[in-house]
């Protein structure tokens, strides 16, 4: 006869099992490869239209340069690269060079060596980027020191120029002058034209703010446009398509129009103050008896203190 277990021994028997299988899948766990949080973030990526918005507008390749390509100057120091057929040139800080062609020169290596020539008036500019004629047409960009290219600016402006965005920075400018102004986050701007900036940031994009906040004045942003490692102010970093408040029904209207003029409060939450200052370059977690804490830290000496996430001290 087969012999019958008892109740206890049927359940002794059940949790060795489950103790077998339990740890069978902890060791299975164990041995796959972990995955850290950034390629969590990398994989789970979702590219905004805002992100993809100017994506497409690039230099042309070297091969591609056409004579009469025009470049703004934006520093007296390109004098330094260039060579000039006369016996003195000014500065051409703020002036525009145009491109005539390239030349293949002769170097001490057998190979022949790339000269640009440019002109600026009745003058003619010579530079030599040191690569080897022969590499130009394999090159994805050459970039002139000191200068921006035109045909991006015009490339931006005919994108940008007569619609209306929202504005998420604000870090406005004089557009003539380039001084800062002050400005204000999340309302709406009207594009009035783009163009030449800075070196580091190529896209002088000029607007005027609409109704309730719009004038006569007009103002600027700085912009950047590429995926390469200076392009760090990019459209997505300054504009959105819709209007941010219509994603924040719940934050009344005297809390919206601090946010607007970049102005916290206490009681705030952590969304409220984000939309109002930013992103923090620091955040510290701490914990107490009776609530947990952050403190948001950010230049010049501003912080945010949360307690159980809303604002309960700050210093702006």
């Amino acid at each position: 006869m087969t012999p019958i277990l008892s109740a206890g021994r049927v359940a002794l028997l059940l949790s060795v099992l489950a103790g077998f299988g339990l740890q069978s899948c902890f060791t299975g766990i164990e041995s796959t490869p972990r995955i850290g949080e950034s390629e969590l973030r990398r994989q789970h990526v979702t590219v905004t239209a805002e992100q993809e918005f100017l994506s497409d507008i690039r230099s042309d390749r070297p091969s591609l340069w056409m004579p009469g390509k025009k470049y703004y100057v934006t520093d007296s120091k390109i004098n330094l690269i260039f060579t000039s057929a006369s016996t003195g040139t000014d500065s051409l800080e703020g002036e525009v060079i145009t491109f005539c062609r390239f030349n293949r020169i002769p170097a001490v290596d057998n190979n022949n060596a790339a000269e640009a020539v440019f002109t600026h008036g009745n003058d003619t500019l010579f530079w030599r980027p040191g690569i080897d004629a022969d590499s130009l047409a394999s090159r994805r960009r050459l970039d002139i020191p000191f200068t921006i290219d035109l045909d991006l600016i015009d490339s931006v402006r005919s994108r940008m120029a007569g619609n209306t965005y929202y504005i998420t920075t604000p870090l406005w400018y004089d557009p003539t002058s380039m001084q800062p102004t002050g400005g204000l986050r999340h309302i709406a701007v009207e594009i009035t034209d783009v163009r030449p900036g800075t070196a580091a940031m190529p896209f002088n994009v000029v607007f005027r703010p609409q109704a309730p906040y719009g004038s006569d004045k007009e103002c600027s942003v700085l912009m950047t446009v590429g995926d390469d490692r200076l392009a760090t102010r990019n459209f997505h970093r300054l504009f959105t398509f819709d209007n941010p408040r219509r994603r924040y029904p719940a934050i009344t209207d005297d809390v919206w129009n601090l946010i607007i003029h970049s102005k916290v409060r206490e009681g705030m939450s952590r969304d409220e103050c984000r939309l109002a200052l930013g992103a923090p370059d620091q955040i510290i977690h701490g914990s107490g008896t009776l609530a947990t804490s952050e403190r948001w830290s950010y230049p010049d000496g501003v912080y945010l203190i949360f307690e159980d996430g809303y604002l309960v001290r700050f210093r702006q």
